[in-house]
C-alpha cells in the first residue's frame, strides 16, 4: 500500500514485486493548478514553486515537516517535485520518466482508497493518476466525511483513527482475497 506520492512509485512499477495486488490511497496526479480551494492552490504552488525550492537549496533539504507538506526530503526531490506540479500531466509529461510506459506495464489489480474532500487528491485527480495504468484492473473507493462521521476528511485523514472501523476492514479484506481462478 502507498500513500500519496507511495503511490506514485507503485503505479510507475516499483514496490510491489512478487504482489498480485496493491492499494493506493490518495494518490493523483498533482497538477498544482487542480487543487481547490483557491487558497489551499496558491498556499501549495508557494511552497512548491517558491519556498521550497529556495529553503532547500539554503538548508540542504525540505524542511516537509515543518511547512505542513508532509515528510522532510532532499533538495533534488523537491525540485523535482515541483517541477512535475506545474505539469498538467505531472510526471506523465517529463520526458525522462518515461511514466507512461511503466505505468501501462502494471498489471496487478489495484485498489484506489480517496476521500471527497480531499483538495489534493480529488477523485477527478486519482483517476488522472490510475487511468494511466491501462493494464491494470482498477477499483476506485472514494469516502465522505458523512461515511465516516466525521467534519473532515482530507489527504491524511483515512489513516486517523476515526476511519478505522469505516475503511480498513474493507482494504484488508481486498488486498487478502485469493486471486481469481484463471
Amino acid at each position: 500500500m502507498g500513500h500519496s506520492i507511495g503511490g506514485h512509485a507503485m503505479v510507475l512499477g516499483h514496490g510491489f514485486e512478487g504482489l498480485d495486488r496493491f492499494a493506493v490511497v490518495s494518490s493523483h496526479l498533482a497538477h498544482t493548478r487542480t487543487i481547490a480551494p483557491r487558497k489551499e492552490q496558491l498556499r501549495v504552488a508557494a511552497v512548491l514553486h517558491a519556498a521550497g525550492p529556495a529553503l532547500s537549496r539554503t538548508l540542504g533539504y525540505m524542511p516537509g515537516k515543518r511547512l505542513g507538506i508532509g515528510e522532510n526530503m532532499p533538495t533534488a526531490a523537491m525540485v523535482e517535485w515541483g517541477s512535475w506540479a506545474r505539469r498538467p500531466g505531472y510526471f506523465f509529461d517529463d520526458p525522462s520518466m518515461d511514466a507512461t510506459a511503466r505505468a501501462a506495464a502494471v498489471t496487478q489489480d489495484v485498489l484506489a482508497l480517496g476521500a471527497s474532500d480531499d483538495p489534493w487528491a480529488s477523485p477527478a485527480q486519482m483517476r488522472a493518476l490510475t487511468g494511466r495504468l491501462t493494464s491494470a484492473a482498477v477499483e476506485h473507493r472514494t469516502f465522505t466525511p458523512e461515511q465516516l462521521g466525521v467534519a473532515r476528511i482530507g489527504h491524511h485523514g483515512l489513516f486517523r483513527r476515526s476511519a478505522a472501523d469505516a475503511v480498513w476492514p474493507g482494504l484488508v479484506d481486498w488486498l487478502t482475497a485469493p486471486p481469481p481462478q484463471g
